[in-house]
């Protein structure tokens, strides 16, 4: 039992020793291990729970005009697999014919409604969710998905701060040329926005990989000429869940993103659960930030959470840290705020 806890664990030892330098396209959310399918669309399919979760997030606060992440998602499954009864006359063994057959895990929709202002720019996502996949005898289930929608972008000169070129301390009345052209050539871009991944999880073990922005800046709605340089995100997601207790568990997750030709960025967390209802943790962002999140479920379902970030780099001279809030609604096996693998 030993042996097989420290090889489980391997995986997140190895990603937490990467150095990196962080970079931020895409918004991002320290409940990722309880909402991962912010990340990875294939993740709705690992459960049959139907969730509606609604989370927002303040980012370096201090700095005025800070970004601002709110999303809205829901997943659930519209069909079940074919099941047969074994009371039936058969000629052949059920356990040999059946039992041992990768079985098909049905169809799971979800949506997601993302809209995330940082500065003077804006950006509104509206994405549908397919995932599906197959589990095997031994426990283990692999799953696909994809997610894809409409994004808008947007820029609000009003909410840009630019510097006279002739006198810094008045207000800017123009004479920047590529600032006078880019607003001039600014107009609202509608875009395609495609992201895709798999999952496999096995015995409270979880691993995933997904893409983001697949489609970049190719497929746009819009005469501007404005290039908002849309770049792929990867995105590498593991947790294991494991029993400390009677009525505890305890979660190991961690993420690792890149976004070419940026290196790579991590984080990871710790969270306890506490009696089927009490949900707390702390998260590290390498060479970026620490915090502390908590959460309770009610029996109804029904569960809140909140997370705190301290930023431990050169920032916290200027910023009071991040805030996130995250509601979740779940029916069906709703025994604690973070419950995405029915294998748990």
């Amino acid at each position: 039992m030993i042996k097989r806890l420290e090889l489980r664990l391997l995986l997140f030892l190895c990603i937490l020793h990467i150095a990196n330098i962080y970079s931020q396209q895409l918004p991002q959310f320290t409940f990722y291990q309880t909402v991962p399918l912010v990340y990875n669309p294939s993740v709705i399919s690992l459960s049959d729970q139907t969730t509606i979760n609604m989370g927002s997030r303040w980012q370096m606060l201090g700095f005025g005009q800070e970004p601002l992440s709110s999303y809205t998602s829901f997943k659930m499954r519209i069909n079940k697999p074919s099941s047969y009864n074994p009371s039936l006359r058969v000629s052949k063994s059920i356990r040999s014919e059946m039992e041992f057959e990768p079985k098909f895990l049905g169809h799971y929709v979800g949506g997601y409604f993302l809209a995330d202002n940082y500065g003077a720019f804006r950006k509104l996502n509206f994405s549908a969710m397919y995932s599906s996949g197959v589990s095997f005898y031994s426990g283990l289930k692999l799953t696909g998905g994809v997610r894809f929608g409409l994004s808008n972008h947007s820029f609000f000169k009003d909410k840009a701060t630019v510097l006279n070129p002739s006198d810094f301390n008045s207000a800017y009345s123009g004479g920047d040329n590529t600032y006078d052209n880019y607003v001039l050539n600014q107009s609202n871009q509608l875009s395609f926005d495609l992201s895709a991944g798999f999952s496999l999880a096995y015995n409270g073990l979880v691993f995933g990989l997904s893409a983001a922005q697949i489609t970049k800046d190719y497929l746009t709605l819009s005469t501007s000429s404005v290039n908002f340089d849309r770049n792929i995100h990867w995105h590498v997601f593991g947790a294991y869940l494991f029993p400390i207790g009677q009525n505890s568990e305890m979660q190991v997750s961690s993420i690792l993103k890149q976004v070419a030709p940026f290196q790579f960025s991590i984080e990871g967390s710790l969270s306890f659960y506490v009696a089927n209802n009490w949900f707390f943790g702390a998260n590290y962002r390498h060479s970026n930030s620490s915090g502390v999140y908590a959460g309770y479920c009610f029996d109804s379902g029904f569960s809140v959470s909140y997370a705190l970030d301290i930023p431990i780099n050169n920032i916290y001279l200027y910023s009071q840290g991040g805030h996130e809030f995250l509601l979740v609604y779940t029916i069906g096996n709703n025994i604690r705020p973070s419950n995405y693998i029915s294998t748990f």
